[in-house]
């Protein structure tokens, strides 16, 4: 196991979920370029699966290939998650910023099979309760990045290969040394500017 330890992070630091996320707009104008074009664009699916929240073609992009995995990319409108998601959520990364309690206790009764990569900023240190993330049904998650957070999830994340936790403040060591016991496959932990 690799473990990083600082007051802050690495000047060669590279983001344990960094995916670049798909401006839709570049796609919508080439569709309408001639049928040729939008033909291709429409029959290439990993042209719409990540994208960023606010992007007009959204709803569209919801029901175009359906068996594609999605990578989605909140920053501002946590409502687009709850559009996409359903019980057999398609979702493989998921990088919520600014996230807030309200959104994790709506969100944590769906279940998450296939996601893989997860990262969440909490909107600030104070009112976080107990949680479970994705109803503890997160069976593929093999990247997990929590920045802000002083509580972590009650979830057991028995294949999880990358934990980070920066940014956290009053952590109680037992429940991070009970994910390092129940996760046997953790290959790098990276702990900066967390406090305990």
């Amino acid at each position: 196991m690799r473990l990083v330890v600082g007051a802050r992070a690495p000047t060669n630091y590279t983001l344990l979920w960094d995916t670049p996320f798909t401006y839709k707009r570049d796609f919508i104008g080439l569709q309408q370029v001639c049928r040729f074009w939008c033909n291709v664009v429409i029959q290439t699916p990993s042209l719409w699966n990540n994208f960023k929240d606010g992007v007009p073609s959204i709803q569209w992009c919801r029901f175009r290939h359906v068996s594609v995995s999605l990578s989605i990319f909140v920053m501002s409108d946590p409502n687009i998650v709850g559009f996409l998601w359903s019980p057999t959520s398609r979702i493989e990364r998921l990088h919520w910023d600014q996230l807030g309690i309200g959104d994790v206790e709506r969100y944590s009764k769906y279940t998450a099979p296939r996601l893989c990569n997860l990262f969440l900023r909490a909107q600030h240190h104070t009112g976080w309760r107990e949680y479970t993330l994705f109803g503890a049904h997160t069976v593929a998650l093999r990247r997990l990045a929590l920045h802000c957070f002083h509580t972590l999830p009650k979830n057991n994340f028995a294949n999880l290969r990358h934990l980070e936790l920066a940014h956290g403040s009053g952590f109680d060591p037992d429940p991070v040394l009970h994910w390092l016991a129940a996760s046997p496959l953790i290959e790098n932990l990276v702990l900066w500017q967390t406090i305990y």
